[in-house]
């Protein structure tokens, strides 16, 4: 007996040895303390049974290299927060299709249509306004910051900030190019004598707060920080376009990299990352919200509640829409 006891904890040494030699290598722009619950969690409960460990990486400059075109055959999976970013990469072949198991698990509008990135994570860009400045209700849709009564109190991020580009393709696809037009310079004049917010990136909802401007328009996440350091703050959200186009949505996706060399390893973990003790690991840390909509107990779910997010958007076109965008903003004086 003694000696099958002894037997059985060699063998699973062997495994357990086994596993931390074969590491699934990880890259992308989580900061490794937002990564390390989902990887930590993954290892402790598969490593042994899969016989692979998964290991992270924060590296923004392999991340540009990616997106220069040069390949880092050193890492299996890469993590880029942005889905254009992600198109990108495909579009210079440095990726290769993500085989999910459950093909359902994801909406059509979360996911390349091959596979080349899904989402693992989604946030909204939303609308915030001082609730000493601007009655409840009397802002709904992205059109109603252009009213002239919010002139010199709009708050919005430089017009290259990567997320205002996707919206403002966003508009492009979903509007056209002349409603779009139309409204970036009803918000150029609102935010005009704003001063320029081009570092923080809490700033929007910090001058909001403050009454320094009345509405503005960041992503979900920081309302989430913002209500942890203030939970009495006057700043409230605003999901918009409830009865029309919804809310544009974003992602934090994954993506496998063509040259890995634990390529079903990283697909085994690659599909993982939708599961729901990965998508709850995630999703708590970064304060946004789970790709998977089975997902619905995480925090920042029941913060905001259900919504209407538009979902005929294709993300890969902030790709063909971004410059265009960039130069509508330029023409009509955003900053």
């Amino acid at each position: 007996m003694k000696n099958f006891i002894f037997l059985s904890a060699f063998l699973g040494a062997i495994q357990f040895a086994s596993a931390q030699n074969t590491v699934v290598k990880w890259v992308g722009q989580f900061p490794a303390e937002q990564a390390a619950p989902a990887v930590d969690l993954f290892n402790a409960e598969h490593a042994a049974e899969l016989g692979f460990t998964v290991e992270y990486k924060y590296d923004e400059t392999v991340v540009a290299d990616l997106l220069a075109g040069k390949a880092h055959p050193e890492y299996d999976l890469v993590h880029m927060k942005d889905a254009e970013m992600l198109n990108s990469l495909a579009k210079k072949s440095l990726s290769t299709p993500i085989a999910l198991d459950n093909k359902a698990v994801l909406p059509a509008h979360l996911k390349d249509a091959n596979n080349n990135w899904i989402a693992v994570l989604k946030r909204a860009r939303i609308i915030y306004y001082n609730s000493d400045l601007v009655a409840d209700g009397e802002v709904k849709n992205y059109e109603d910051l252009s009213d002239a009564k919010f002139k010199d109190k709009l708050c919005l991020r430089q017009k290259k900030a990567q997320y205002n580009l996707g919206l403002y393709a966003f508009f492009l696809d979903v509007l056209g190019t002349e409603k779009t037009t139309s409204l970036l310079k009803a918000w150029a004049d609102n935010t005009a004598g704003v001063p320029l917010l081009e570092k923080d990136l809490d700033e929007v909802i910090v001058k909001v707060a403050k009454g320094e401007c009345a509405v503005g328009v960041a992503n979900t996440y920081y309302y989430m920080r913002h209500l942890r350091a203030t939970p009495d703050s006057k700043v409230k959200a605003v999901i918009p376009n409830q009865n029309d186009i919804g809310a544009h949505v974003n992602i934090d996706g994954v993506a496998l990299l063509k040259d890995a060399t634990q390529l079903d390893n990283a697909q085994i973990f690659a599909n993982w990352l939708l599961t729901e003790k990965a998508q709850l690991a995630l999703s708590k840390i970064t304060d946004k919200f789970p790709a998977n909509p089975a997902v619905t107990s995480a925090p920042v779910v029941q913060a905001f509640g259900p919504f209407k997010e538009n979902q005929s958007f294709n993300l890969n076109r902030i790709t063909e829409l971004k410059d265009e965008a960039l130069k509508i903003a330029t023409e009509q004086g955003l900053k």
